[in-house]
């Protein structure tokens, strides 16, 4: 009605009218019409008769239709390659097990997380983890109860870290947390909290069964200008090995080598 009533407020004033309307045949079908409505006035400006110019365009509003659904499913498509590419470039820096970020990314990055550091004169301190008896674990309950540990190590992980480190799986039973911006103290104390959570919460690997896991960790801090950061991964291994070889289940600091 609003389209109609525009229409006659439009040609009975005395102005032209343009536009598209779906109009119907005398067979009951319906088509599309283009119109131009033009008011024909008498000499006392009154408006006497109309003169409609039409067209039907049926035809070009198939087409139209045709290319704008054809439009709606490219652009369907091709969100969906977009989603697609960035879900194959997160699988490629993602433990597919952990979901933690892999060592590849680690690589990738960690010149960048230097440099930053680098430039605001922060320390940047790097943690090496290693599961106690992982491999006993395997053997015992099967490979599925092993993910099972990798797993809940990666919660623990994830759940008390800051948006500013970087935690990635690094291989087997080894993960790696790197801590831009933390002190040697400070990643100790983060360490322990790690190391006690992981300890005291027992994993249910299959029905009635849980085990009970430990962890061990090195602790390094990077020498800034003076050292790769794989230089300081090695002495956090270091460290971490210093760590199994007194017991296990305990944290040792490469500074104090």
């Amino acid at each position: 009605r609003e389209f109609y009533s525009n229409l006659w407020e439009t040609v009975l004033r005395g102005d032209t009218w343009s536009g598209t309307i779906v109009n119907r045949r005398k067979d009951g079908s319906e088509y599309h019409e283009e119109q131009t409505i033009a008011p024909v006035v008498d000499e006392a400006g009154e408006v006497t008769h109309f003169i409609a110019i039409k067209q039907d365009v049926t035809g070009q509003h198939v087409v139209h239709e045709a290319l704008a659904h054809a439009h709606d499913a490219l652009a369907a498509q091709v969100k969906e390659i977009e989603l697609l590419n960035q879900k194959l470039s997160e699988q490629a820096i993602r433990d597919p097990l952990t979901a933690l970020h892999n060592r590849r990314y680690l690589d990738e990055t960690i010149a960048r997380d230097m440099a930053r550091v680098g430039r605001a004169g922060l320390p940047l301190t790097v943690a090496a983890l290693d599961i106690d008896h992982f491999k006993m674990i395997n053997d015992t309950h099967g490979h599925a109860s092993g993910d099972k540990v990798l797993q809940r190590m990666a919660d623990v992980l994830r759940e008390n870290v800051r948006a500013s480190d970087l935690v990635c799986r690094s291989g087997g039973e080894e993960f790696v947390v790197v801590m831009p911006g933390a002190t040697v103290d400070a990643a100790l104390e983060r360490a322990e909290g790690w190391r006690v959570t992981f300890a005291s919460t027992p994993v249910p690997v299959r029905d009635g069964v849980a085990v009970s896991c430990t962890v061990s960790i090195g602790v390094a801090l990077h020498h800034s200008r003076r050292e790769t950061f794989g230089a300081c991964l090695d002495r956090a291994d270091t460290a971490l090995y210093a760590a199994k070889r007194a017991g296990r289940n305990r944290l040792a600091n490469a500074e104090k080598a």
